[in-house]
């Protein structure tokens, strides 16, 4: 399977996420396992820096694959890395025009017409186990980016966040979390402020990944898919600042 690369984030350091699209548009992530099947995080030495086959823009090819669909993470499939291979790296132009073949109307096209939103409007959630998608694409009129600082109950203390805000046509205005890869520095924790001023000013008619985050609390009672904005594509330009 050749798919390319239109979703690449930031997870605990040194992790990261990745996933792509086929020819059709459809989303596609690829995760490794160990030998007993249990997942295998992708680490920074597999971005297009390090020399890695991953990332944003670049098609890879990916050999035979095997579904792991899990509601609602349904795009997951299994490679082996040592068969994957970088086939190149698309033009501006042209990885403009493949996003254009995966996008949806709304988050609720995307994820399921579950999807809520807390009061705040700062967070957008879905119930456990929903049989729906976990990737997305949307073409939003306006984005806003903004770095504030909220309590983190895990690290007690007043970590950064960066939000990107925008409107949704189920869901009203949101501020959603970015985890960009491009928009944090290399520790994961400190946003890329130079990286977050080169790109602010020029978010009319953009491009918007999202994705679900893993389930939080992992052990919780109720545990939920929380929505995050994955990457952010202006006009123009949507491969700033390349890994």
């Amino acid at each position: 399977m050749r798919i390319t690369i239109n979703h690449l984030t930031k997870m605990s350091h040194p992790y990261i996420d990745v996933a792509g699209v086929d020819e059709t548009g459809t989303h596609h992530r690829p995760v490794l396992e160990n030998s007993r099947g249990e997942s295998i995080p992708f680490g920074r030495s597999l971005l297009g820096s390090r020399r890695g086959p991953f990332q944003l823009g670049s098609v890879v090819e990916l050999g035979d694959i095997r579904s792991r669909r899990k509601p609602p993470e349904i795009e997951n499939i299994s490679f082996d890395l040592d068969k994957a291979r970088l086939v190149g790296v698309l033009e501006p132009d042209d990885f403009w025009s493949r996003l254009g073949k995966s996008v949806s109307p709304s988050l609720r096209s995307i994820f399921g017409p579950v999807l809520k939103a807390t009061p705040a409007k700062t967070a957008v959630f879905l119930m456990q186990g929903k049989d729906t998608a976990s990737l997305g694409v949307l073409k939003l009129r306006r984005a806003l980016l903004t770095i504030n600082r909220q309590w983190n109950n895990l690290t007690e203390r007043r970590d950064p966040v960066l939000r990107c805000w925008f409107e949704d046509p189920d869901l009203g205005h949101l501020g959603l979390k970015v985890n960009d890869l491009r928009l944090w520095e290399s520790d994961h924790d400190t946003p890329a402020t130079d990286a977050v001023n080169r790109i602010k000013s020029g978010l009319d008619n953009c491009f918007v990944s999202f994705g679900l985050g893993r389930l939080w609390p992992p052990q919780g009672v109720v545990s939920l898919w929380w929505l995050r904005v994955n990457n952010i594509f202006p006009r123009g330009d949507p491969l700033w600042a390349r890994e």
